[in-house]
């Protein structure tokens, strides 16, 4: 792994730093450029939403992505016997043993 590098990015006209290294830099720099763009699709779509707003249901859509995702990760690797050993992987395994809240858990 190289060494540290700050990053530069911008998001709707604010300017954030990410901490990656130089390998990383054109990956960080696409990733900021799509959370961009979904989100002015977001307010382009609903010219109502502050950005606060549309930020939130953009995170929210592209967790859900990342769950599907994973989901379809599950099925490969039962069908091939090959686990999957990615972070967000892990992450959202754990998540689902620690018991994701939902409505049903939050009114109880």
């Amino acid at each position: 792994m190289g060494e540290s590098k700050r990053i530069s990015v911008k998001i709707q006209g604010k300017e954030y730093v990410v901490v990656g290294t130089a390998e990383d830099e054109d990956h960080v720099q696409k990733i900021a450029y799509y959370v961009d763009k979904k989100i002015q699709q977001k307010m382009d779509a609903n010219p109502s939403l502050d950005i606060v707003r549309a930020t939130t249901l953009v995170a929210l859509n592209l967790a859900d992505n990342l769950f599907e995702m994973t989901k379809t990760l599950d099925k490969i690797s039962s069908k091939t016997g090959v686990k999957a050993d990615d972070e967000a992987y892990c992450e959202i395994e754990k998540l689902e043993k620690e018991g994701i809240p939902n409505k049903e858990t939050e009114n109880s």
